[in-house]
């Protein structure tokens, strides 16, 4: 998670959720590790304002992570396939509207 690259404002615009081929591609490629981190994201992360707060014990525990290493692995492959950006907070994470939308599903 230090070598990824940290934002002072979001990177992604807002927009409504329009999953596209592209992004649909994207998200079949994760790891098995990666989908089920996004899938908590969409389903029990709160958002606001184009951020995510990350709760690393509460996703640990839902997806069912023995070590702390999966936790950051399935953040490194979202950030590296552009899904979710760094911020100034290591709690918070922009998210790119192309793949989350405001609202909790």
């Amino acid at each position: 998670m230090r070598l990824h690259k940290k934002h002072t404002e979001n990177p992604f615009q807002e927009g409504e959720l329009n999953i596209k081929m592209e992004e649909a591609y994207i998200i079949k490629g994760l790891s098995k590790t990666a989908m089920k981190l996004y899938m908590f994201l969409r389903e029990h992360a709160f958002r606001t304002n184009g951020r995510v707060i990350f709760d690393f014990a509460m996703a640990k525990g839902i997806c069912n992570f023995k070590q702390d290493k999966s936790v950051y692995n399935a953040l490194g492959e979202l950030i590296n396939n552009d899904i979710i950006a760094g911020s100034d907070d290591s709690i918070e994470y922009y998210y790119n509207p192309n793949f989350m939308s405001n609202q909790k599903e």
